[in-house]
């Protein structure tokens, strides 16, 4: 069964809409991974106010000791979700808390690196931290004005995903490869549109024509049925006038 024009352009502007969405996602994410390696950070991504970081050592895996997970353990490739901090609240943070700091160490490819690890002291104004899954007495001392934020949550995972999409790699893959498609998609759809347009025109245009030669062979018609009545009409007068012509002869005539 053949779909309504209605229906086709309903369907048209939802497939136009969930293209647009996951373009702008995808432009977004990109430039913000962007954004964050000009800042000299890997890995690390802002969005619509909450900071997100692929995981890259297992620092925080498990507890070293007794080789457990908790709920608020994560690991290599994961992606965690961090609440960003500042000022007074980054100052007052309690004992326990997961924090992502920078820390002046250089990564392998020259970009600063944004560890995340526990609160174990609190020192007014700054903190001792450790990972859970690091040996006793690997400790780093963290001032409060480096505190990037707090742990909220993790996607196991992502982390390694969003790191593809930080490469040149994954920016031709999720945003230069759909940007070229979705460009292709609305020529393609503009093409059709234009096409759809023009047969529109066409054919209305030929129903005018029709109707203007339809009006034209009636005007024609009733000036023919005129002409012809007129016609009937002078043969009947001149029928008339030779028999009242006749008639007056005839009177004329005697035995």
């Amino acid at each position: 069964m053949a779909m309504s024009r209605k229906t086709k352009i309903i369907l048209n502007v939802i497939v136009d809409a969930i293209v647009l969405v996951i373009l702008a996602f995808a432009i977004i994410f990109a430039v913000s991974m962007i954004t964050s390696r000009a800042s000299g950070y890997h890995g690390y991504t802002v969005i619509f106010g909450k900071s997100y970081l692929a995981v890259e050592s297992d620092s925080m895996a498990m507890d070293y000791e007794t080789k457990q997970a908790g709920e608020d353990n994560f690991s290599r490739g994961d992606l965690i979700i961090i609440r960003t901090v500042e000022g007074d609240e980054a100052k007052n943070l309690p004992v326990g808390t997961i924090i992502t700091f920078r820390s002046y160490e250089i990564s392998a490819d020259d970009k600063y690196v944004l560890n995340t690890h526990r609160i174990i002291q609190s020192n007014g104004g700054w903190y001792t931290t450790h990972g859970d899954n690091n040996p006793e007495g690997q400790n780093e001392s963290v001032l409060a004005d480096d505190i990037v934020g707090v742990y909220e949550g993790k996607v196991e995972g992502l982390g390694n995903f969003v790191l593809f999409m930080g490469s040149f790699g994954g920016f031709c893959t999720f945003v230069l490869v759909p940007s070229l498609l979705v460009v292709a998609y609305f020529t393609v759809n503009l093409v059709f549109v234009v096409r759809a347009e023009k047969k529109k025109q066409t054919a209305e245009a030929e129903a005018e024509n029709r109707k203007l030669l339809d009006e034209q062979k009636e005007r024609m018609r009733q000036e023919i049925l005129a002409e012809l009545a007129n016609e009937g009409n002078k043969a009947e007068e001149q029928q008339s006038e030779a028999g009242e012509g006749n008639a007056g002869k005839n009177g004329g005539q005697t035995d």
